[in-house]
């Protein structure tokens, strides 16, 4: 017996290497899968550089193409638009669609769009191509004609091709930048995340050229354009590449540069990636007048480090709007309100740093002009968020601040305006909503974002909407004959908050400042002290007679920061309004009880016209913007957040300043 099972282990332990052999020669058969797991098995190319599988990144898994014998595994491709699955999930090899992923419940995620056939097998070649054939060697599908943010060497990039860069470091999901080789041309540019609408190039190769066919990597680590009759326009440009012993890539980072790097295959010491290219040089000064925000946010500041790369930082007196963002967009404590109560310079004062500034923010210059004449001019000025003060000039910009950059040759003091805050409240002013200045702060809560400041910024016609938004709360409470008390005795509860006359009148300081007037009535500013301070709109109806006394409902609308998750009620209140009708109705309802699923039916199956079937004549002559508004409420009520626009977004929908795109299935329940 001792002998049989000594014999049975020397069979596996000869037959174990040429089965290791054989799953890492580079070719995979049909019907091969892998599983997403902390310790799961891979596929790899012939030399074993290169990995094919479901790879770790944080807590979840990448399906993915990387450098394995590196110690960083640096990524190199990745499926599913970046987006990363949970562990149980499995790719495979399918003779029909070619590879697959699906999540641990067997739902298909993506699969590799093959050109037809049916897939024979998968060779994961020596130059990290992923390659899927077919019979007679025929080729269906490959990773390297569906290119992600990086460039390997023998790969090409064709006319019309690009690479886009991330989101983030770590977030893999298509983010602000893009490389295109356009017309013969190869540029840089970023684009809005949501729409793709494509900003104007910060980097152009001089070289367009109709003739051009494509760009090419080659194996020695040079980047050329190739044109037509073979010629070539070198990229790299930047004298001998070491290229025997070492990998290469070219990236398109996230914060819009595109760098190529070398790296030793010899590990030993600490090898790392070092850049021989990288374009543009600066960044914080090439993507000026692009028509964007630049290479940070709104507000921010963008320098290099000592890599070369962006760093991206608030000036002092703001901070950003989502922590987690470096790279994104700056607040300030300053509100543009310029009603005639609404602004006292004396609330105000300024931070000076040096050799910083916005260029194309400006609205005023002054010159000759002192700089305490200049920071006066500001301080004075509703409008004015920055001064900006070199030699005898002047120059006052607005927010919010864009194209942000810090460097000597700017050499210039900017005056960041900012409100003091924790004053003590003037003589008689007791409650904040009595038409004074109210602290940006109070007691270290949040953010005031004033109702002026977005009808001041917006059209006639987002205003209304934004007006008719604040008002439907009391269309909606005072036209119910029969208000039901006990919500145990409904299916449908509403969180409509009823105001009694004496909280409003003192709410707007007997409504004193007015926003403005509509068919319905007059609209006007109040505040309602809560668990944080918030502005709400007010409607004031004198025609409403009750028992002798005037009766004041309305509904609070929150005009919060604008970031998407507050759209999950802003969507639903829009379509409230198109399709007159609460967002709810009983069960009897049918299909329609739910507004946004009923919405959704309707977009869907091309059958608008069926939501504003009451509507009047004037609507339904202007359908071209009944149609955009509807698809704006969709994108607003996404259930996914990272789907729904900001409410700047929405407003440049709704005027129609940027295409609005066909929404998604609001809810992954269909």
């Amino acid at each position: 017996m001792g002998y049989y099972y000594s014999s049975i282990l020397c069979i596996i332990l000869i037959v174990l290497p040429y089965s290791a052999l054989a799953q890492g020669n580079g070719t995979i058969s049909v019907g091969s899968f892998l599983t997403a797991a902390d310790k799961a098995t891979s596929w790899y190319s012939h030399s074993g550089d290169f990995a094919f599988g479901l790879k770790k990144v944080q807590d979840q898994f990448l399906l993915s193409i990387w450098y394995d014998k590196i110690p960083d595994k640096t990524i190199v491709w990745f499926a599913n638009d970046g987006k990363t699955v949970s562990a149980g999930s499995k790719v495979q090899l399918t003779a029909d669609r070619g590879l697959v992923l699906s999540d641990s419940q067997g739902k298909e995620l993506w699969k590799s769009a093959m050109s037809s056939g049916t897939a024979s097998n998968g060779v994961f070649n020596d130059t990290g191509n992923f390659i899927i054939f077919g019979s007679g060697s025929t080729k269906l599908w490959d990773s390297f004609s569906n290119p992600t943010d990086t460039l390997l060497p023998t790969q090409t990039l064709g006319i019309n091709g690009a690479l886009y860069s991330r989101l983030s470091e770590t977030n893999f999901t298509k983010g602000r930048f893009q490389l295109h080789f356009l017309n013969g041309n190869l540029v840089l540019n970023s684009r809005d995340i949501l729409t793709n609408y494509a900003y104007g190039a910060y980097y152009g190769d001089e070289t367009s050229d109709t003739n051009a066919s494509m760009v090419q990597f080659s194996t020695t680590g040079y980047m050329y354009i190739v044109k037509k009759n073979g010629d070539t326009v070198d990229l790299t440009k930047n004298g001998a590449i070491p290229s025997t012993g070492y990998y290469h890539r070219a990236i398109l980072h996230f914060d819009g540069i595109l760098v190529q790097y070398y790296h030793p295959k010899d590990i030993t010491g600490s090898p790392n990636w070092t850049a021989v290219l990288q374009i543009p040089e600066n960044i914080c000064l090439d993507i000026l007048g692009t028509g964007s925000s630049g290479a940070c946010g709104f507000n921010s500041v963008c320098t290099l480090d000592k890599s070369r790369r962006v760093d991206c930082e608030c000036p002092e007196s703001y901070s950003l709007v989502d922590p987690n963002d470096k790279y994104g967009s700056c607040k300030t404590n300053v509100t543009q309100n310029c009603d005639d109560n609404g602004y006292n310079e004396d609330l105000f004062d300024f931070v000076e740093i040096r050799d910083t500034d916005w260029p194309f923010s400006d609205y005023a210059q002054l010159k000759p002009i002192s700089e305490f004449d200049c920071k006066r001019q500001c301080l004075s000025d509703c409008f004015c968020g920055v001064a900006i003060y070199r030699e005898d000039s002047c120059w006052k910009k607005k927010l919010p601040l864009s194209y942000g950059k810090k460097d000597p040759s700017v050499n210039s003091k900017a005056f960041l305006k900012y409100r003091k805050v924790d004053l003590p409240p003037k003589s008689g002013q007791d409650n904040p909503g009595s038409g004074h200045i109210v602290p940006y702060q109070e007691k270290g809560k949040g953010t005031l974002i004033l109702v002026g400041s977005v009808l001041l910024g917006s059209s006639v016609f987002v205003n209304f909407i934004l007006i008719a938004i604040a008002c439907f709360g009391f269309f909606y409470i005072y036209n119910r004959k029969t208000v039901n008390l006990h919500p145990a005795n409904n299916s449908v509860e509403t969180n409509v908050r009823h105001f009694t006359s004496h909280e409003l009148v003192e709410a707007t300081n007997g409504f004193k400042e007015e926003l403005g007037r509509g068919s319905f009535g007059i609209v006007y500013k109040g505040v309602i002290q809560m668990s944080s301070s918030i502005i709400v709109a007010v409607k004031k109806i004198d025609s409403l007679i009750q028992d002798g006394a005037k009766e004041f409902k309305t509904e609070v609308n929150v005009i919060a920061q604008t970031h998407h998750k507050n759209l999950v009620s802003y969507g639903v209140l829009l379509l409230e309004i198109i399709c007159c009708r609460k967002s709810v109705e009983d069960p009897e309802f049918g299909d329609k009880a739910i507004l946004t699923d009923w919405v959704w039916d309707c977009f869907r199956d091309s059958r608008m016209v069926d939501l504003v079937e009451n509507a009047e004549e004037d609507v339904l002559s202007d359908w071209e913007r009944v149609e955009r508004f509807v698809m704006v409420g969709i994108w607003c009520v996404q259930e996914d957040p990272s789907l729904r626009p900001t409410m700047v977004k929405v407003i440049q929908m709704l005027e129609g300043v940027v295409d609005v795109p066909d929404p998604p299935c609001p809810s992954p329940f269909f």
